[in-house]
């Protein structure tokens, strides 16, 4: 499964978005904390992203595509002891 980056980003940015528009604040004050909001929105995203992708699947006595057991880690998309290409 695909990680969906964008909607992450998206969803953070109007997590942190929401909280400023609650702020009793004047509207430069809120351009800026949306501004922040923006950019905080995109290293979290990006934080995230790489701490998953950081990630290693192993699997036990599994079946892949075509029937063929396999055994091994799965890295990088790729499996290493394993049946998968």
């Amino acid at each position: 499964m695909a990680l969906d980056k964008s909607t992450l980003t998206t969803t953070i940015k109007n997590a942190l978005k929401a909280n400023v528009n609650q702020a009793n604040a004047d509207a430069a004050a809120k351009a800026a904390a949306e501004n922040a909001a923006d950019s905080l929105g995109t290293i979290l995203a990006d934080a995230i992203e790489t701490f998953v992708k950081s990630g290693t699947v192993s699997f036990t006595a599994g079946t892949v595509t075509g029937g063929t057991p396999a055994n091994g880690t799965l890295t990088g998309g790729a499996a290493t002891g394993g049946a998968i290409s």
